[in-house]
């Protein structure tokens, strides 16, 4: 442990404190103002400031239930069902029965402490019990041990933190604004003023709408853990295929499968279930195998980044969700995928390569924002255990920021 900090409990640093919930047949009680929040809201904004509640409650409300209200900066600790997720009350608020809210005494930095906790939610996790839903009991948290930075150190890791988490949120709102962008993109290139329509059936090579192997074709016996990807339509993420769960065949299975390789340019559909979903193949998965659950599109008239683009419209969605068959199961067969009306732009060069640079940029803010995400990952644990110590010339930034 480095000089100056010590070990103590999280019941020595900080007040761990509960709620509870107004009864709520009792109309009085409730939509008083007086913020009140629920676990819930914590995890949809883990780690975050909260300003505002779903739901407030009267000061009648607030009195049959202890009359305490929580100051800003309180520690949102949840403590049943979802534990150990955290945020930071931004103004004073009750919280109800899942909270093991933690009030930071004079020693400790409210937001290095909801970092901390973030770092060692894994700690609450393991502590928690409970037949029906787990639990983690306000005595147990007060028994927690962790170590303690002086607070010039804490106050270095809470604003090296935060500004990573400042370079995350920009990164995905930029990927989320890249993505409204392209959409409106296409939308313009694929309107339908500006395209000709022609049966997706029309613009394949023969035989070019393949269907993926039925389950007599292929066996979950047939899958070895080292082998030929085969796509599934779980494995097709954001119109690109994704190997992190990708299911594997041998060389051989692979060459009895032979009609359903895959060559780059190709386009994948779901066949059932979630018929939005697309992926467009590359160089490097040349090969691979379309799998069950999947249709194999190639085309051979146009340039398949156009087909692509088009298939993947909201207008190509909702057609296929009137046209498939399957009352519990929406399906698709050859003659449905034939069938699909594929817009063409007048200008599809010029459309290829401006979605291409829209797709550019959003990797690059993607990538990004996932540099960010494992720097941060990277520094937490060694952070809060010492092993990595910012040193006090920081101290600079953060009183120019001041």
């Amino acid at each position: 442990m480095p000089d100056g900090w010590t070990t103590a409990t999280i019941g020595a640093v900080a007040e761990v404190v509960g709620g509870s919930t107004p009864p709520t047949a009792i109309r009085s009680y409730w939509d008083g103002g007086i913020p009140w929040i629920t676990p819930s809201e914590v995890t949809r904004q883990e780690g975050g400031v909260i300003t505002e509640t779903d739901r407030t409650i009267s000061p009648d409300g607030l009195a049959v239930i202890g009359g305490r209200l929580l100051p800003a900066g309180t520690v949102l600790l949840t403590s049943r069902a979802t534990v150990g997720a955290v945020a930071l009350a931004g103004v004073s608020m009750a919280v109800n029965q899942g909270f093991a809210a933690l009030i930071a005494g004079q020693q400790v930095d409210p937001s290095w402490l909801m970092f901390w906790c973030q770092a060692h939610r894994a700690d609450f996790e393991a502590l928690a019990g409970g037949s029906t839903y787990p639990e983690v009991s306000k005595p147990k948290v007060r028994e927690v041990p962790i170590d303690l930075p002086p607070l010039a150190d804490q106050r270095r890791i809470v604003d090296l933190l935060a500004s990573l988490d400042g370079v995350i949120r920009s990164s995905e709102q930029l990927v989320v604004s890249i993505d409204a962008a392209g959409s409106s993109l296409r939308q313009a290139i694929f309107a339908a003023d500006t395209t000709d329509v022609l049966p997706l059936g029309e613009l394949c090579v023969p035989g070019g709408i393949q269907i993926g192997p039925f389950g007599s074709q292929l066996h979950a016996r047939d899958y070895v853990t080292d082998g030929i990807p085969v796509v599934m339509p779980r494995d097709m993420i954001d119109g690109a295929i994704s190997e992190d769960h990708v299911s594997r065949v041998s060389p051989a299975d692979a060459s009895r499968l032979a009609r359903h390789r895959l060559e780059p340019g190709d386009v994948l559909l779901a066949r059932r279930g979630d018929l939005t979903k697309r992926a467009f193949v590359l160089d490097e998965q040349r090969g691979w195998l379309c799998g069950t659950g999947s249709v194999r599109v190639r085309v051979t008239k146009v340039a398949p980044e156009v087909v692509f683009e088009a298939l993947s419209t909201p207008e190509t969605n909702r057609w296929l969700a009137d046209h498939a068959v399957g009352i519990t199961l929406p399906n698709l067969n050859t003659d449905i995928v034939s069938g699909i009306p594929v817009r063409l732009p007048t200008n599809p060069e010029a459309s290829v390569r401006a979605i291409a640079d829209m797709r550019a940029c959003r990797a690059l803010a993607e990538r990004h924002a996932r540099a960010a995400r494992f720097l941060r990952a990277s520094l937490v644990q060694d952070l809060f255990s010492g092993t990595t110590e910012i040193p006090a010339s920081y101290d600079r930034f953060l009183d120019g920021a001041a």
